[in-house]
């Protein structure tokens, strides 16, 4: 090999070894993936017209998701809806079969999507409430003010352990 490719090879292959480094370091300290790093509690949740207080008879159901970043109490999720036209939905803090208060206004995302608005903190009375079943879905519509869907915010179902500080999982 002449000098001069000789010296293309090893700078690029010097080029690749820090690169190939720079990116094995990035993973091991858990940075890089786009995710959180904390741990936090996930549970979902079935509404449906049967576990409103009073029942509904209705063909409207839905689905949502919670998740509670532990450290913090920061929350995040949402519900999507099916065969119905929200006029409200909320997070409420009550335990299954009894109407609680309203700790948390889901903004509407179009489609039958509404969502915990960005920023959202629980206190510490709330978030015992959501890892201890406290805490449910309910979507208001024009036929029924009070709620026509409702979902417990059921504890155990998930969760996610803080990454390993060696593998960034």
């Amino acid at each position: 090999m002449s000098n001069s490719k000789t010296f293309f090879f090893q700078t690029h292959r010097r080029t690749l070894i820090l690169s190939c480094a720079a990116f094995t370091f990035i993973s091991a300290c858990g940075g890089g993936g786009g995710g959180s790093s904390e741990p936090s509690v996930s549970y979902t949740s079935v509404l449906s017209g049967v576990n409103e207080v009073s029942p509904v008879a209705t063909i409207g159901s839905g689905t949502g998701t919670a998740t509670l970043v532990t450290s913090t109490r920061a929350l995040t999720g949402s519900i999507q809806l099916t065969n119905l036209t929200a006029t409200a939905a909320h997070i409420h803090q009550g335990a299954s079969g009894a109407n609680g208060s309203v700790i948390v206004t889901l903004t509407d995302q179009g489609g039958g999507k509404w969502a915990v608005p960005a920023g959202t903190v629980l206190t510490e009375s709330q978030a015992a409430a959501f890892t201890t079943n406290g805490l449910y879905f309910n979507v208001h519509t024009a036929a029924n003010t009070s709620g026509e869907i409702r979902g417990q915010i059921p504890s155990g179902t998930q969760a996610t352990p803080a990454p390993s500080p060696n593998t960034g999982y």
